[in-house]
């Protein structure tokens, strides 16, 4: 058997084998044309493995989480769609596993240091602002940050100085 012995037939249907012949062709075929499929070397492996891992981590530090992750399936996705396309059309073997892992333990990583970090960012915001503001108006810088302008604004109000003193009796 190999991987193309067996094909569905259709949904309803079992699966019908793809004949002997058929697989004795195509090998024939690949080695009289010599166009066997040939691995990467391991620098370039390495390379792409290190450009994945780069594109993911520009991803996650200019986008959300949320962003960052769909992002991060993009690439991943194409990288394989790409290294599918390079082993029928030109056959060249580019190893998916060691790229999607760099892709996927960039993420895991960057994410985790902007977690900490924008934690330890909101810490220094609440002390900086503590003795300063009402607890009520840190949580709303917090919030919404995008928010927070540090232009004035004009408004009427009316204040009360009063100068009030107790007298002795």
């Amino acid at each position: 058997s190999t991987p193309l012995y067996y094909w569905p037939e259709s949904a309803r249907h079992s699966t019908r084998r793809t004949p002997g012949a058929v697989i004795q062709a195509t090998t024939i075929a690949t080695v009289l044309e010599n166009r066997p499929i040939q691995p990467v070397g391991e620098v370039s492996d390495i390379a792409i493995s290190l450009l994945i891992a780069l594109l993911v981590t520009a991803a996650c530090a200019r986008l959300g989480p949320a962003s960052a992750a769909a992002m991060t399936v993009v690439v991943l996705l194409a990288f394989s769609y790409v290294a599918m396309i390079w082993a029928f059309s030109r056959n060249l073997w580019v190893p998916v596993v060691g790229a999607v892992n760099a892709g996927v333990f960039a993420f895991g990583f960057t994410e985790t240091v902007n977690y900490l970090l924008e934690g330890r960012e909101r810490r220094r915001i609440r002390t900086l602002f503590k003795s300063y503001v009402n607890d009520a108006v840190i949580e709303r810088i917090l919030k919404s940050p995008a928010d927070l302008s540090l232009k004035g604004e004009r408004k009427q109000l009316a204040i009360l100085f009063a100068d009030i003193q107790i007298g002795r009796a």
